[in-house]
Order: C-alpha cells, then sequence, then structure tokens
C-alpha cells in the first residue's frame, strides 16, 4: 500500500467516525432540550430519567470512539453543552450544588450559563404561584454561583463563548432581581 493510499484509509476511517458522532448529537441535543422542558414542567422525575438515558449514550459514544478522543471532543461539543446544561439545572435546584460531569471544561462552562437562564424560569414560575421567599432564596444562591462563574475569565481561544454566556447570566439576574422587587411590591 502506497503512502497516499494508507493516509485516505486513515482519513476515511476518521470521516465515519464524524459523521457517526454528528448523527448521534443531532439526537442527544433535543433529547436534552426535551428533558429541560419536562424540568420546567415540574416533571423532575422524568427529567432526571432522560438525564440517565442521555448520559449512558454519551458515554457509550465515547467508549465506541474511543481511539479518536479529540474528534470526539469537538464532535460532540455542542451535545456535551445540552448535556451540561440539563445536569446543572437539575443538580442546582434540588441541591445548590454543582455536579461532576464527565465532560470538556468549556462544554461545562457554557452549559452553567444556560442552566443560570433557566433557572430564572423556574424563579419565575415561583414567583407566579407567589412562592416570592423561595424565588428570592434561588435568586440568592444563583448571585452565589454567578460571583464564582464570573470569576473565570479566559479568552474565547480557551473557552470558546465563555464570557457571552457570563454576560447574558449577569443581564438574567438583573432582570430576576427586578421581578422579584415588582413583586414585592404588589
Amino acid at each position: 500500500m502506497t503512502k497516499l493510499a494508507q493516509i485516505k484509509q486513515e482519513l476515511d476511517v476518521i470521516q465515519d467516525v464524524r459523521d457517526k458522532l454528528i448523527k448521534d448529537s443531532r439526537e442527544i441535543i433535543p433529547a436534552c432540550a426535551k428533558a429541560i422542558r419536562e424540568f420546567q414542567k415540574g416533571k423532575t422525575a422524568e427529567a432526571k430519567a432522560q438525564l440517565q438515558t442521555i448520559d449512558g449514550k454519551i458515554r457509550k459514544l465515547e467508549a465506541s470512539h474511543k481511539e479518536h478522543p479529540e474528534l470526539v471532543a469537538q464532535m460532540l461539543g455542542a451535545a456535551y453543552q445540552e448535556y451540561a446544561e440539563l445536569a446543572i439545572l437539575i443538580s442546582f435546584y434540588e441541591s445548590r450544588k454543582l455536579p461532576n460531569l464527565n465532560v470538556p471544561s468549556e462544554a461545562y462552562l457554557t452549559g452553567m450559563g444556560d442552566a443560570i437562564g433557566e433557572l430564572k424560569r423556574v424563579a419565575m414560575d415561583m414567583l407566579g404561584r407567589a412562592e416570592i421567599k423561595d424565588a428570592e432564596q434561588l435568586y440568592n444562591d444563583l448571585e452565589d454561583l454567578y460571583a464564582e462563574y464570573s470569576q473565570l475569565v479566559y479568552p474565547g481561544s480557551i473557552v470558546p463563548g465563555l464570557k457571552p454566556k457570563q454576560d447574558m447570566a449577569r443581564k438574567t439576574l438583573n432582570n430576576l432581581h427586578d421581578l422579584i422587587i415588582s413583586s414585592k411590591l404588589k
């Protein structure tokens, strides 16, 4: 076999792995979105079950393509982020703690920014039910989380999208604070 034929064979394998990962990623992302919607509807058990299923799919993909970890990390980037968002949403709501996840740090951090937005929705639902003290406690816990989150200052070349996620989280929390104040004045 010539060197070029060998290179072609190697690249064909990589392209096949890439194509499979793209397909599987396209299944994981909407599954995460569905679980987040279930959680927002108060169906926590269903969301947690879906989280476990999604985790299993991700681990299976990683195991079946362990010879290409960089490609897995690259192709599953958005799926990892959505998975992190879902896991952080559930964990932080239930225990006010961040979960230990086996995902790339970049996905964890950007997923956290999105989870803060979803937790704002939870607080807004609390306000809608006149659970002002609960919403205020969640807000205070989110402020504590944001205080740590905002200390992570890295350029986009190291953590792509982090700064915009942090900025959006700050705006989200400012808006939630305003909503809580308005609810108290009613």
